[in-house]
């Protein structure tokens, strides 16, 4: 009778262990589960953000490209031309100094080759 009694218990301490083994599992199955539910949101969130931007990104690149097209073909789009700017007369010196300084730094060049 006690080898019965004391087999019960054994088996009934085998059962309890089971138990345990199964709660302490199903509980780190659940935070693991937790945890990846909250990995999956963080990622879904930022892919939309990520998504968000790229679209204004294509959207500006794409005002931006009318834009210069726009300007390329609409010359007088901010009040001036080209025959406007050629018209101020200190626009026109400028221009003209640089070119007659390249001239003389041209000039020296070719004199000191001829003086060797």
């Amino acid at each position: 009778m006690a080898d019965k009694a004391e087999r019960e218990f054994e088996i009934g301490k085998d059962e309890a262990w089971f138990g345990n083994i199964k709660r302490t599992y199903d509980e780190y199955q659940d935070l693991q589960l937790t945890a990846a539910r909250r990995s999956q949101n963080h990622y879904d969130a930022l892919m939309a953000q990520s998504m968000r931007h790229m679209e204004e990104l294509h959207q500006d690149a794409r005002r931006r490209t009318d834009l210069a097209v726009d300007r390329q073909w609409n010359i007088d789009e901010q009040g001036y031309t080209a025959a406007d700017i050629l018209q101020d007369q200190g626009v026109v010196d400028s221009i003209v100094a640089k070119i007659l300084a390249k001239m003389a730094a041209a000039d020296e060049e070719e004199d000191e080759e001829y003086a060797d």
